[in-house]
C-alpha cells in the first residue's frame, strides 16, 4: 500500500481502491500526479488489451489453416466407401479439436466491452462542482473534476485489467492445445488402431 503522509493519499492495490481521506489539503500538483500515473496505467491496460488481441488473431489464423490442412486432407483421401481408417479418423479427431480451439479463441477477437481513456466532457464539465464552489469558497473546481477523473480511472483500469485476465488466460490455454494438438493425434491414431 502507498501512502502520501501529510493528505493522506493512499491507494491499495490489493484491493483496487483509491481513496483520499481530505481533498481539500491535496495540492493541486498532488492530484496531477496521481492522475499522469493513472493514466499511464490505463494506457498500459489499452497496450495490453491490443496485444492480446493482435495474439488472438495470429493463433486463430494458425489454427483455421491448420483445420482447412486437415479437412482438405480428410476428403481427397477418403473414399466414403465406408471402411474405418485410423489415419483419417485422426485427421478427422484434429481438425475438430483445432475447430474447437480456434472457436474457444474467437472469443478473445468478438467486439468486447472496454473501457476507454477520458471522460465525456459532460461528465467533466458537470454541475455539481460548481455548486460545491458556491456553497464553499475554499472548493477547487479543477481539484474536484481532477479527483472525480481519477475516481473513473480506478473503476475503468480495475474493469481492464479483469477483461485482460481473462483474455491471457484464453490465450495460453489455446497455446497449451496447440502444444497438445500432436500428442492428442499420435494417441487418437493409436487407439483407433488398437480398436480396430
Amino acid at each position: 500500500m502507498e501512502k502520501m503522509k501529510n493528505n493522506e493519499i493512499t491507494i491499495d492495490k490489493a484491493r483496487a481502491k483509491f481513496s483520499v481521506k481530505n481533498v481539500k489539503n491535496c495540492e493541486l500538483d498532488e492530484l496531477k500526479f496521481v492522475f499522469s500515473q493513472a493514466e499511464k496505467l490505463m494506457s498500459e491496460t489499452d497496450n495490453t488489451f491490443n496485444s492480446h488481441t493482435k495474439k488472438s488473431v495470429t493463433i486463430l489464423s494458425f489454427l483455421i489453416a491448420i483445420c482447412v490442412g486437415l479437412l482438405s486432407y480428410f476428403f481427397t483421401e477418403n473414399d466414403f466407401s465406408g471402411v474405418f481408417s485410423p489415419t483419417l479418423f485422426t485427421v478427422l479427431f484434429l481438425a475438430a479439436t483445432s475447430l474447437g480451439i480456434a472457436i474457444y479463441i474467437s472469443l478473445n477477437i468478438k467486439t468486447t466491452v472496454w473501457n476507454s481513456s477520458g471522460s465525456e466532457p459532460s461528465k467533466l464539465l458537470n454541475s455539481i462542482f460548481y455548486e460545491r464552489k458556491s456553497k464553499n469558497k475554499d472548493y477547487s473546481v479543477i481539484k474536484g473534476m481532477i479527483y472525480s477523473e481519477l475516481i473513473n480511472y480506478e473503476k475503468r483500469i480495475t474493469f481492464n485489467f479483469a477483461k485482460n485476465t481473462i483474455k491471457a488466460t484464453r490465450i495460453n490455454i489455446s497455446i497449451i492445445g496447440l502444444i497438445l494438438l500432436p500428442i492428442l493425434g499420435l494417441i487418437c491414431y493409436l487407439i483407433s488402431i488398437w480398436v480396430v
